[in-house]
């Protein structure tokens, strides 16, 4: 059986093996040296097409068969050889493999039928919409790779007859009203500037279920795609220009030049095309072009992923905290640039020690960002994250507070914890006379590093378990922050922070935002006990302690990144038995965005 590996396979020595790397893997095969040999005799065959034969003999020893074998099974093990078995279309001849190298060279990397895919493509009616500027590069690109039957309807037609004469394009002089325009098309790349640009387009062409647009929103800062197919999309592309807006501004990012900007995102709106006709493309891909130096980023949006709605949640639910590694990858996407909802600063100015520190700013928000700390810098990440993200669920009421967490059960509890602080009574407990070394640092630098002396007093809700401590001015009584836990310490630890991490930000950051009431405990709980304390304030509300019990529905779904690894939302006591809608008698959805998201 003839073998032939997929472009782009390549091999280097390492310490006890060799290292490969293909199109979208990387791996190490462990061995002897003589593996490098039949790596260097066999890669190069694989290249061109060769079978298990043809490779042993020229290692020229049937001894080499077994490692030979075992090379080939890594390989496909790892989708590294190309499978004829599965190929439904014939290799194209010398001819046109000459002229299409480059776009047949991807398909075969990419794709596990790359010569129907090619078919496809070469079949394809491309229209493209716009100013020549934006697209005469994608077109030419999409002939390049070798697009059939190209369209091209440009705002200025005058500019584009040579480029149309030369590619053997269709040249539509009345735009894309006249007769016939979209009848037949497989393919549309739509560039215009202003706001949405996906949505006008998609309305006014009225597609077919399953013909891709990519929709390029040209300006200062350019978005290109993500592909909207059968009217599912728009809105995500849409989000997503007004999003990148948003990151543009806050970073300061310049206009991009033109016509450079015009031409590079239309180049790669013909990319995506090229991807979407072919089968190669990831769902939800995009590019924004910005900035002075003309740069382009890849992104990665929630478009094409199906949209799960949240249901609504109250106390009775229960899950287990996820581990602080797995909460830095759930952190990323939400602070990913331009596509994320918060910005995750530098920060290097902010002290490490004895608390350390994390700033989150919030793009399209006026206004500092936000503070968050802990004990160590990948817990502030998470704490931070978390207190951008209440900051997004909306201001907080008499009767609703925003909270977040990474379990639902967390974002409950913190938004009742939050708002059980304005029903906490003194406790009767002694606050120890000597609080845990790390507390005593903290309560030191403020004494004497901010001249703040510090006590603290204990509250309690009657009935639950977990103390509130508050922190007040040791003379004037005047209050300076909470700190809820399970233990004395633990709550008296997270108030004197709180203090310390406000004192700091004041210093450092003006006007960013340090929460009042620390709930980072809930993090750190074990379940048992998240558990027990789901059931004290259930027991009180039926007593009559307190209002309700904690209930919301969170907001999960996001139009620009889909469906949200957190927690947050708009958290209230409610005094009815049940779970209650706080934002909206309708479940959110991708076709509306939602507040968090403006």
């Amino acid at each position: 059986m003839t073998m032939r590996s997929r472009p782009y396979l390549h091999y280097a020595p390492v310490s006890g093996g060799v290292y490969f790397s293909g199109p979208h893997t990387q791996f190490v095969i462990l061995g002897p040296q003589v593996l490098l040999t039949v790596a260097d005799v066999c890669v190069p065959l694989l290249e061109t097409g060769t079978t298990e034969d043809e490779m042993v003999a020229a290692l020229g020893s049937e001894r080499a068969r077994p490692a030979v074998r075992r090379l080939t099974d890594e390989l496909r093990a790892r989708d590294l050889l190309l499978d004829p078995e599965r190929f439904t279309a014939a290799a194209p001849d010398a001819e046109t493999r000459e002229r299409f190298g480059e776009a047949l060279a991807h398909l075969e990397a990419f794709s596990d039928d790359p010569y129907a895919a090619f078919g496809a493509l070469r079949a394809a009616r491309v229209l493209l919409y716009g100013p020549c500027a934006a697209v005469l590069p994608a077109a030419r690109g999409l002939a390049r790779a070798g697009a059939g039957r190209l369209v091209l309807a440009p705002t200025d037609p005058q500019d584009a007859v040579a480029t149309a004469r030369r590619l053997g394009a269709t040249l539509l002089t009345d735009g894309v009203t006249g007769p016939g325009a979209v009848t037949g098309v497989d393919a549309v790349i739509w560039c215009a500037e202003g706001t949405g640009v996906a949505e006008a387009a998609a309305r006014l062409l009225g597609l077919p279920a399953g013909v891709p647009l990519v929709p390029v929103r040209l300006g200062a800062t350019a978005l290109v795609g993500p592909v909207v197919t059968g009217g599912s999309g728009a809105d995500t592309a849409d989000a997503l220009a007004a999003r990148a807006d948003d990151w543009a501004a806050a970073r300061g990012t310049g206009p991009a030049p033109m016509p450079g900007a015009d031409a590079l995102a239309g180049a790669l709106a013909g990319q995506l095309v090229f991807e979407a006709l072919t089968g190669v493309g990831t769902a939800g891909g995009a590019h924004v072009v910005h900035g002075e130096d003309l740069s382009a980023d890849v992104l990665r949006t929630g478009a094409g992923a199906a949209a799960t709605e949240p249901a609504p949640a109250s106390a009775e639910a229960g899950s287990a905290p996820a581990a602080d590694p797995a909460l830095q990858r759930v952190v990323a996407p939400l602070s990913a640039p331009w596509t994320g909802l918060f910005e995750l600063a530098e920060g290097g100015d902010l002290p490490q020690l004895p608390l350390a520190l994390r700033e989150a700013r919030l793009p399209g928000r006026a206004g500092a960002g936000v503070i968050g700390w802990a004990g160590d810098q990948q817990a502030a990440t998470v704490a931070v994250a978390l207190d951008a993200l209440r900051r997004l669920a909306g201001p907080d009421g008499a009767s609703a507070v925003g909270a977040a967490g990474t379990t639902e059960d967390q974002w409950l509890l913190d938004g009742a914890l939050r708002l059980l602080t304005e029903h906490a009574v003194p406790s009767e407990r002694p606050v120890p006379e000597r609080l845990l070394p790390g507390t005593q640092v903290v309560r030191r630098a403020l004494a004497e590093e901010h001249g703040l002396p510090v006590t603290v007093r204990l509250l309690e809700v009657p009935g639950a378990g977990w103390v509130l401590a508050r922190a007040v001015h040791a003379e004037t009584g005047e209050l300076y922050g909470h700190g809820w836990g399970p233990t004395v310490q633990e709550a008296a630890h997270g108030c004197l922070a709180t203090v310390l991490a406000r004192r700091i930000a004041d210093r450092l950051r003006p006007g960013a935002g340090v929460a009042d009431v620390h709930t980072g405990a809930l993090r750190t709980a074990g379940p048992d006990a998240l558990a027990r304390l789901r059931a004290e304030i259930a027991a009180c509300a039926g007593a009559g302690v307190l209002p309700g019990e904690p209930a919301g529905t969170p907001l999960r779904s996001d139009p620009v990144l889909g469906t949200l690894p957190v927690f947050f939302g708009a958290v209230s006591l409610n005094p009815a038995p049940g779970p209650a809608h706080l934002a909206s008698s309708e479940a959110p959805a991708h076709a509306e965005e939602p507040a968090h998201a403006r």
